[in-house]
Protein backbone atom coordinates (compact mmCIF):
# COMPACT_ATOMS: atom_id res chain seq x y z
CA UNK A 1 0.00 0.00 0.00
CA UNK A 2 1.34 3.18 -1.02
CA UNK A 3 2.53 5.91 1.82
CA UNK A 4 0.07 8.49 1.99
CA UNK A 5 1.64 12.32 2.36
CA UNK A 6 -0.40 15.24 4.15
CA UNK A 7 -1.11 18.17 2.07
CA UNK A 8 1.44 19.97 3.74
CA UNK A 9 4.30 17.66 2.76
CA UNK A 10 3.05 17.76 -1.12
CA UNK A 11 3.34 21.57 -1.41
CA UNK A 12 6.29 21.58 0.58
CA UNK A 13 7.95 18.81 -2.46
CA UNK A 14 6.09 21.00 -4.55
CA UNK A 15 8.34 23.99 -3.68
CA UNK A 16 11.62 22.14 -3.64
CA UNK A 17 10.67 20.74 -7.00
CA UNK A 18 9.70 24.39 -8.89
CA UNK A 19 13.29 25.68 -7.36
CA UNK A 20 15.04 23.04 -8.45
CA UNK A 21 13.70 23.11 -12.01
CA UNK A 22 14.68 27.20 -11.84
CA UNK A 23 18.00 26.09 -10.78
CA UNK A 24 18.08 23.71 -13.67
CA UNK A 25 16.59 26.24 -16.29
CA UNK A 26 19.15 28.57 -15.63
CA UNK A 27 21.84 26.13 -15.62
CA UNK A 28 20.89 25.20 -18.91
CA UNK A 29 20.60 28.85 -20.25
CA UNK A 30 24.34 29.68 -18.89
CA UNK A 31 25.33 26.84 -20.85
CA UNK A 32 23.56 27.44 -23.96
CA UNK A 33 24.92 30.79 -24.12
CA UNK A 34 28.65 29.71 -23.46
CA UNK A 35 28.24 27.26 -26.12
CA UNK A 36 26.53 29.00 -28.80
CA UNK A 37 26.86 32.35 -28.11
CA UNK A 38 28.38 35.26 -29.20
CA UNK A 39 32.17 35.03 -28.15
CA UNK A 40 33.46 37.71 -30.67
CA UNK A 41 34.95 40.57 -28.18
CA UNK A 42 33.76 44.11 -29.63
CA UNK A 43 35.94 47.11 -29.92
CA UNK A 44 35.12 50.63 -30.18
CA UNK A 45 35.75 52.76 -32.55
CA UNK A 46 39.76 54.01 -32.26
CA UNK A 47 40.51 50.78 -30.76
CA UNK A 48 43.33 49.62 -33.11
CA UNK A 49 45.99 48.33 -31.15
CA UNK A 50 45.61 45.45 -29.08
CA UNK A 51 45.61 45.05 -24.87
CA UNK A 52 45.71 48.51 -24.97
CA UNK A 53 44.14 51.13 -22.37
CA UNK A 54 41.43 52.12 -24.56
CA UNK A 55 40.27 49.18 -24.27
CA UNK A 56 37.45 49.61 -21.87
CA UNK A 57 34.53 49.09 -21.57
CA UNK A 58 31.69 52.41 -20.67
CA UNK A 59 28.00 50.98 -21.25
CA UNK A 60 26.25 49.25 -18.84
CA UNK A 61 24.11 46.28 -20.46
CA UNK A 62 21.30 46.99 -17.63
CA UNK A 63 19.75 50.40 -17.38
CA UNK A 64 17.84 49.04 -14.49
CA UNK A 65 20.94 48.62 -12.19
CA UNK A 66 24.17 50.78 -13.42
CA UNK A 67 23.99 54.34 -13.10
CA UNK A 68 23.85 56.14 -16.63
CA UNK A 69 26.92 58.70 -17.46
CA UNK A 70 25.85 61.42 -19.46
CA UNK A 71 28.16 64.23 -20.87
CA UNK A 72 26.46 68.00 -21.79
CA UNK A 73 27.55 68.86 -25.52
CA UNK A 74 27.44 72.80 -26.31
CA UNK A 75 25.80 74.07 -29.67
CA UNK A 76 28.36 74.94 -32.26
CA UNK A 77 28.54 76.15 -35.47
CA UNK A 78 30.37 73.64 -38.10
CA UNK A 79 33.10 75.31 -40.19
CA UNK A 80 33.23 74.75 -43.88
CA UNK A 81 35.43 72.26 -45.21
CA UNK A 82 39.07 74.85 -46.32
CA UNK A 83 39.24 74.02 -49.97
CA UNK A 84 43.16 74.97 -49.25
CA UNK A 85 43.56 71.57 -47.82
CA UNK A 86 41.89 69.46 -50.93
CA UNK A 87 44.21 72.01 -53.46
CA UNK A 88 47.28 70.57 -51.29
CA UNK A 89 47.02 66.69 -51.50
CA UNK A 90 46.24 67.27 -55.48
CA UNK A 91 49.40 69.25 -55.81
CA UNK A 92 51.37 66.62 -54.45
CA UNK A 93 49.70 63.86 -57.00
CA UNK A 94 51.78 63.81 -60.58
CA UNK A 95 50.56 66.60 -63.11
CA UNK A 96 49.70 64.68 -66.15
CA UNK A 97 47.72 67.72 -68.33
CA UNK A 98 45.34 66.92 -70.94
CA UNK A 99 45.14 69.81 -73.76
CA UNK A 100 41.99 69.68 -75.94
CA UNK A 101 43.18 71.93 -78.79
CA UNK A 102 40.31 74.05 -81.06
CA UNK A 103 39.65 72.59 -85.13
CA UNK A 104 40.68 74.01 -87.82
CA UNK A 105 36.91 74.87 -88.34
CA UNK A 106 36.93 76.37 -84.69
CA UNK A 107 39.96 78.38 -85.72
CA UNK A 108 37.86 80.11 -88.24
CA UNK A 109 36.83 83.31 -87.39
CA UNK A 110 32.94 83.51 -87.96
CA UNK A 111 33.08 87.69 -88.91
CA UNK A 112 35.76 87.55 -91.60
CA UNK A 113 36.66 83.51 -92.40
CA UNK A 114 40.14 84.46 -91.47
CA UNK A 115 42.52 82.04 -89.40
CA UNK A 116 42.39 82.69 -85.40
CA UNK A 117 45.77 82.88 -83.49
CA UNK A 118 46.03 80.42 -80.50
CA UNK A 119 46.79 82.91 -77.68
CA UNK A 120 46.96 80.44 -74.33
CA UNK A 121 44.72 78.26 -72.49
CA UNK A 122 42.63 77.60 -69.48
CA UNK A 123 42.47 75.20 -66.61
CA UNK A 124 38.61 73.82 -66.99
CA UNK A 125 39.17 71.57 -63.59
CA UNK A 126 41.27 68.86 -62.09
CA UNK A 127 40.08 65.10 -61.00
CA UNK A 128 41.86 61.98 -59.81
CA UNK A 129 42.74 59.36 -62.63
CA UNK A 130 43.72 56.17 -61.69
CA UNK A 131 46.70 54.40 -63.57
CA UNK A 132 45.93 50.24 -63.87
CA UNK A 133 48.43 48.40 -62.52
CA UNK A 134 50.84 46.36 -65.53
CA UNK A 135 53.20 43.58 -65.10
CA UNK A 136 56.68 43.91 -67.43
CA UNK A 137 59.37 41.21 -67.86
CA UNK A 138 62.13 42.34 -66.49
CA UNK A 139 65.50 41.31 -67.84
CA UNK A 140 68.27 41.83 -65.45
CA UNK A 141 72.22 42.18 -67.53
CA UNK A 142 75.48 42.90 -66.72
CA UNK A 143 77.64 45.14 -68.43
CA UNK A 144 80.79 43.48 -69.69
CA UNK A 145 84.38 44.94 -70.55
CA UNK A 146 87.60 44.44 -71.85
CA UNK A 147 90.96 46.00 -71.81
CA UNK A 148 92.42 46.42 -75.26
CA UNK A 149 95.75 46.49 -74.08
CA UNK A 150 96.12 43.98 -71.46
CA UNK A 151 96.11 40.00 -71.66
CA UNK A 152 95.94 37.76 -68.74
CA UNK A 153 99.93 36.80 -68.94
CA UNK A 154 98.60 32.93 -67.55
CA UNK A 155 96.27 32.43 -69.97
CA UNK A 156 96.85 34.84 -72.71
CA UNK A 157 93.24 35.65 -72.86
CA UNK A 158 91.63 39.21 -72.97
CA UNK A 159 91.36 40.76 -69.06
CA UNK A 160 87.39 41.07 -68.55
CA UNK A 161 85.16 43.02 -66.02
CA UNK A 162 81.43 42.28 -65.17
CA UNK A 163 79.51 44.46 -63.11
CA UNK A 164 78.20 43.20 -59.79
CA UNK A 165 73.99 42.43 -59.98
CA UNK A 166 71.93 42.24 -57.01
CA UNK A 167 70.25 38.50 -56.09
CA UNK A 168 67.05 37.52 -56.81
CA UNK A 169 64.74 37.37 -54.11
CA UNK A 170 64.17 33.43 -54.61
CA UNK A 171 66.81 31.53 -57.09
CA UNK A 172 65.13 30.26 -60.25
CA UNK A 173 61.64 31.73 -59.80
CA UNK A 174 60.41 34.48 -61.56
CA UNK A 175 58.37 36.16 -58.87
CA UNK A 176 60.05 39.35 -57.69
CA UNK A 177 59.82 41.69 -54.81
CA UNK A 178 56.87 43.59 -56.02
CA UNK A 179 55.17 40.88 -56.54
CA UNK A 180 55.39 38.99 -53.16
CA UNK A 181 54.92 42.47 -51.57
CA UNK A 182 51.48 42.79 -52.92
CA UNK A 183 50.68 39.38 -52.59
CA UNK A 184 51.03 40.07 -48.96
CA UNK A 185 49.24 43.76 -48.72
CA UNK A 186 46.09 42.11 -50.70
CA UNK A 187 46.64 38.78 -48.11
CA UNK A 188 47.26 40.99 -44.74
CA UNK A 189 46.06 44.19 -45.47
CA UNK A 190 43.04 43.65 -47.78
CA UNK A 191 41.88 39.84 -46.12
CA UNK A 192 41.77 38.81 -49.42
CA UNK A 193 42.56 35.23 -49.92
CA UNK A 194 44.56 33.72 -52.14
CA UNK A 195 42.76 31.99 -54.42
CA UNK A 196 40.56 35.17 -54.93
CA UNK A 197 43.98 36.54 -55.94
CA UNK A 198 44.42 34.34 -58.53
CA UNK A 199 41.99 36.15 -60.61
CA UNK A 200 43.61 39.59 -60.49
CA UNK A 201 47.15 37.79 -61.27
CA UNK A 202 45.69 36.25 -64.07
CA UNK A 203 44.17 39.81 -65.29
CA UNK A 204 47.21 41.15 -65.29
CA UNK A 205 48.20 38.43 -67.61
CA UNK A 206 50.20 36.25 -64.13
CA UNK A 207 49.43 32.44 -64.29
CA UNK A 208 49.99 32.08 -60.70
CA UNK A 209 48.24 29.74 -58.62
CA UNK A 210 47.40 29.78 -54.69
CA UNK A 211 49.93 27.65 -53.75
CA UNK A 212 52.51 29.19 -55.50
CA UNK A 213 51.54 32.19 -53.47
CA UNK A 214 51.60 30.50 -50.19
CA UNK A 215 54.74 28.96 -50.72
CA UNK A 216 56.31 32.21 -51.52
CA UNK A 217 54.68 33.84 -48.98
CA UNK A 218 56.33 31.62 -46.10
CA UNK A 219 59.94 31.20 -47.99
CA UNK A 220 59.62 34.99 -47.75
CA UNK A 221 58.78 35.20 -44.34
CA UNK A 222 61.47 32.37 -43.28
CA UNK A 223 64.44 33.86 -45.08
CA UNK A 224 63.32 37.82 -44.14
CA UNK A 225 60.88 38.06 -41.49
CA UNK A 226 62.44 35.75 -39.15
CA UNK A 227 65.14 37.76 -37.47
CA UNK A 228 62.32 40.89 -37.14
CA UNK A 229 60.11 38.65 -35.54
CA UNK A 230 62.78 37.19 -33.02
CA UNK A 231 63.95 40.57 -32.48
CA UNK A 232 60.05 41.78 -31.35
CA UNK A 233 60.32 38.62 -28.86
CA UNK A 234 63.50 40.01 -27.07
CA UNK A 235 62.23 43.43 -26.63
CA UNK A 236 58.69 41.52 -25.50
CA UNK A 237 60.62 39.85 -22.94
CA UNK A 238 63.05 42.73 -22.05
CA UNK A 239 59.23 44.78 -21.32
CA UNK A 240 58.77 45.54 -17.75
CA UNK A 241 55.03 44.98 -18.43
CA UNK A 242 53.61 42.22 -20.75
CA UNK A 243 49.96 41.93 -21.78
CA UNK A 244 49.04 38.53 -22.59
CA UNK A 245 46.08 37.10 -24.71
CA UNK A 246 45.07 34.06 -26.70
CA UNK A 247 42.48 33.11 -28.74
CA UNK A 248 41.27 30.33 -30.82
CA UNK A 249 40.94 29.99 -34.46
CA UNK A 250 40.21 26.87 -37.04
CA UNK A 251 43.11 25.35 -38.65
CA UNK A 252 43.49 22.90 -41.43
CA UNK A 253 44.88 20.23 -39.40
CA UNK A 254 44.59 16.15 -39.28
CA UNK A 255 45.02 16.20 -35.53
CA UNK A 256 42.75 18.65 -34.29
CA UNK A 257 40.57 21.37 -35.52
CA UNK A 258 41.91 24.30 -33.99
CA UNK A 259 45.05 26.38 -32.77
CA UNK A 260 45.60 29.42 -30.48
CA UNK A 261 47.02 32.65 -31.41
CA UNK A 262 49.04 33.69 -29.00
CA UNK A 263 49.62 37.60 -28.21
CA UNK A 264 51.92 39.82 -26.09
CA UNK A 265 52.09 43.70 -26.05
CA UNK A 266 54.13 46.15 -24.71
CA UNK A 267 52.83 48.89 -22.24
CA UNK A 268 52.65 52.74 -23.89
CA UNK A 269 53.69 53.62 -20.13
CA UNK A 270 56.96 51.12 -19.39
CA UNK A 271 58.58 50.75 -22.87
CA UNK A 272 59.81 53.17 -25.06
CA UNK A 273 58.42 51.18 -27.88
CA UNK A 274 55.15 49.36 -28.40
CA UNK A 275 55.96 45.80 -29.94
CA UNK A 276 52.77 43.10 -30.35
CA UNK A 277 54.03 39.95 -31.10
CA UNK A 278 52.20 36.56 -31.97
CA UNK A 279 52.84 33.60 -31.78
CA UNK A 280 50.79 30.25 -32.44
CA UNK A 281 50.88 26.92 -30.76
CA UNK A 282 48.58 24.09 -31.29
CA UNK A 283 47.51 24.07 -27.34
CA UNK A 284 46.21 26.65 -24.65
CA UNK A 285 48.93 25.10 -22.14
CA UNK A 286 50.72 27.51 -19.83
CA UNK A 287 53.85 25.84 -21.33
CA UNK A 288 53.10 28.37 -24.14
CA UNK A 289 53.69 31.28 -21.99
CA UNK A 290 57.61 29.95 -21.16
CA UNK A 291 57.88 29.45 -24.92
CA UNK A 292 57.03 33.75 -25.45
CA UNK A 293 58.63 35.30 -22.39
CA UNK A 294 61.15 32.70 -21.17
CA UNK A 295 61.68 31.04 -17.92
CA UNK A 296 63.21 33.88 -16.28
CA UNK A 297 60.83 36.70 -16.73
CA UNK A 298 60.68 38.99 -13.90
CA UNK A 299 58.32 41.48 -15.10
CA UNK A 300 54.74 42.01 -14.78
CA UNK A 301 52.23 40.17 -16.50
CA UNK A 302 48.41 41.32 -17.49
CA UNK A 303 45.80 38.83 -18.40
CA UNK A 304 42.47 37.29 -17.93
CA UNK A 305 41.72 34.60 -15.26
CA UNK A 306 42.83 31.89 -17.27
CA UNK A 307 44.49 28.71 -15.24
CA UNK A 308 47.26 28.57 -17.21
CA UNK A 309 48.83 31.97 -16.28
CA UNK A 310 50.39 30.46 -13.07
CA UNK A 311 53.03 31.21 -10.89
CA UNK A 312 54.60 27.83 -10.78
CA UNK A 313 55.92 28.20 -14.27
CA UNK A 314 57.24 31.87 -14.09
CA UNK A 315 58.02 32.12 -10.46
CA UNK A 316 59.37 36.13 -10.71
CA UNK A 317 56.87 37.49 -12.47
CA UNK A 318 54.25 39.11 -10.66
CA UNK A 319 50.53 38.84 -12.65
CA UNK A 320 47.85 41.46 -12.97
CA UNK A 321 43.97 41.21 -13.69
CA UNK A 322 42.62 43.02 -16.35
CA UNK A 323 39.53 44.72 -15.40
CA UNK A 324 37.83 44.34 -18.35
CA UNK A 325 37.45 40.47 -18.43
CA UNK A 326 36.56 41.05 -14.58
CA UNK A 327 33.85 43.43 -15.48
CA UNK A 328 32.63 40.97 -18.22
CA UNK A 329 32.27 38.10 -15.45
CA UNK A 330 29.89 40.86 -13.64
CA UNK A 331 28.10 41.41 -16.47
CA UNK A 332 27.25 37.92 -16.96
CA UNK A 333 25.57 37.05 -13.84
CA UNK A 334 23.59 40.39 -14.52
CA UNK A 335 22.58 38.49 -18.14
CA UNK A 336 18.33 38.18 -17.85
CA UNK A 337 18.53 35.12 -20.37
CA UNK A 338 20.60 33.16 -18.08
CA UNK A 339 19.48 34.45 -14.32
CA UNK A 340 16.31 35.10 -12.66
CA UNK A 341 18.05 37.37 -10.35
CA UNK A 342 17.76 41.07 -11.61
CA UNK A 343 17.68 43.06 -8.20
CA UNK A 344 20.34 45.20 -6.03
CA UNK A 345 23.61 42.71 -5.77
CA UNK A 346 27.48 42.81 -5.34
CA UNK A 347 27.25 41.91 -9.07
CA UNK A 348 25.07 45.27 -9.75
CA UNK A 349 26.81 47.48 -7.75
CA UNK A 350 30.77 45.86 -9.21
CA UNK A 351 29.30 46.59 -12.93
CA UNK A 352 28.17 50.38 -11.66
CA UNK A 353 31.46 50.92 -10.16
CA UNK A 354 33.61 49.62 -12.94
CA UNK A 355 31.59 51.14 -15.73
CA UNK A 356 33.11 54.55 -13.50
CA UNK A 357 36.27 53.51 -13.44
CA UNK A 358 36.38 53.05 -17.66
CA UNK A 359 34.38 56.78 -17.71
CA UNK A 360 37.31 58.04 -16.19
CA UNK A 361 39.80 56.21 -17.26
CA UNK A 362 39.55 56.99 -20.75
CA UNK A 363 39.61 60.45 -20.18
CA UNK A 364 43.00 60.63 -18.21
CA UNK A 365 46.50 62.47 -20.36
CA UNK A 366 49.21 60.77 -19.56
CA UNK A 367 52.86 60.29 -21.08
CA UNK A 368 54.67 58.09 -18.61
CA UNK A 369 53.74 55.45 -15.88
CA UNK A 370 54.22 58.02 -12.70
CA UNK A 371 51.32 60.45 -14.27
CA UNK A 372 49.17 57.74 -15.01
CA UNK A 373 49.59 56.39 -11.32
CA UNK A 374 49.63 59.86 -9.93
CA UNK A 375 46.30 60.58 -11.95
CA UNK A 376 44.39 57.29 -11.35
CA UNK A 377 45.13 58.36 -7.15
CA UNK A 378 43.69 61.85 -7.95
CA UNK A 379 40.72 61.41 -9.94
CA UNK A 380 40.10 57.29 -9.46
CA UNK A 381 38.68 57.59 -5.89
CA UNK A 382 35.22 55.13 -6.38
CA UNK A 383 33.89 54.96 -3.05
CA UNK A 384 32.38 51.32 -2.31
CA UNK A 385 28.40 50.91 -1.72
Amino acid sequence: MAEKITLEEALRENKELKAKIAELTEMVNYLQKQLFGKKTEKLSAGQLDLFDDKEQETAPTNDSTVEKLTTTVTSHQRKCKSKESRKEWLDCLEQVEELHQLSKQELTCDQCGQMMTVIGKHEQYREVKLVPAHLCCKIVCTETARCEHCQDPETGNDVLVQAKTPQPLFPHSYLSSSVIAEVLFEKFGLAVPFTRQTQYWERLGLPITSKHMARGVIEAGERFGQKIYERLRQEIKAAPVVQLDETPFQVLDLDQSHGYFWSACSTEEFSPHQVSYFHYAPSRSGKVITEILGDDFSGGIMCDGFSGYSDNRLPEAYWGTCLVHINRQFKRLLDPKITRFQGQSIATDAVRILAKVFHIEKRLKYSSASEKAAQRRQHLKVSTP
